[in-house]
């Protein structure tokens, strides 16, 4: 699944500049799946031999996608594709997108957005922001958390067992109506890393399904779930 819009040539810079040509080589093969129509699909031995970590992406009625960890900075992780589109994230949580249809910008009081310490969510979490997007549009964004132990997490048909956060998200669009809608995230048990997540960004945005691929080929949650299979 490609994102959908020009690559930009100075998120290339970014993307490669500093880059080991261990890292561009791999980057390249990366856009080599998006030559085709179909989901692309990485072995467990590609999984765990990448020199860089790597998720899969996907958005309703298109192609998966493979992103490839850029780098880490200010504790903000920075996910490339193949087309050159940059997602960023913070306790798992996208507070910005380059390159793709969404446009989204920014993410205040993200400090104290309750997924970065999931182990203290409670039913009577909550957490308020507003968010900046599409050039020039902002909105008021609450949302409460439910932790759910114990529950399914199914990754390619695959079935486990992880704790999941749920968040449900009440969006204010200044003078317009109220949307609603539930987040998930699932958590290994035992080591309380984030597995999975899916997230809208806003009303108007596809609903991103993350899958942390080279964390779960680290786990033995990688058998069960058969990721690389």
């Amino acid at each position: 699944m490609a994102f959908y819009r020009t690559t930009f040539l100075f998120l290339s810079l970014i993307v490669f500049v500093g880059c080991s040509s261990t890292h561009r080589a791999y980057l390249e093969t990366i856009k080599l799946a998006f030559q085709t129509t179909a989901d692309p699909v990485l072995t467990l031995s590609e999984i765990q031999n990448s020199p860089i970590d790597l998720l899969y992406v996907s958005l309703k009625d298109k192609p998966r996608a493979v992103l490839a960890l850029a780098y880490i900075e200010n504790s903000e992780y920075k996910w490339v594709s193949g087309d050159n589109a940059l997602l960023v994230e913070k306790g798992g949580r996208i507070i910005k997108t380059v390159g793709t249809m969404d446009n989204f910008l920014f993410v205040s009081n993200i400090e104290n957005d309750p997924l970065a310490t999931p182990e203290y969510i409670n039913t009577i979490s909550y957490w308020n922001r507003y968010v900046d997007y599409d050039d020039s549009r902002s909105a008021f964004v609450e949302s409460k958390f439910e932790l759910i132990v114990n529950a399914e997490l199914v990754i390619d048909g695959n079935h486990a067992k992880a704790n999941m956060i749920k968040e449900v998200v009440t969006f204010q669009k200044v003078n317009e109506e109220i949307d609603t809608w539930t987040n998930r995230f699932w958590f290994d048990i035992k080591t309380d890393q984030l597995l999975k997540s899916e997230q809208q960004l806003t009303p108007s945005s596809d609903r991103y399904e993350i899958t942390y691929i080279s964390r779960i080929a680290r786990l033995p949650l990688a058998n069960v779930l058969s990721v690389g299979g």
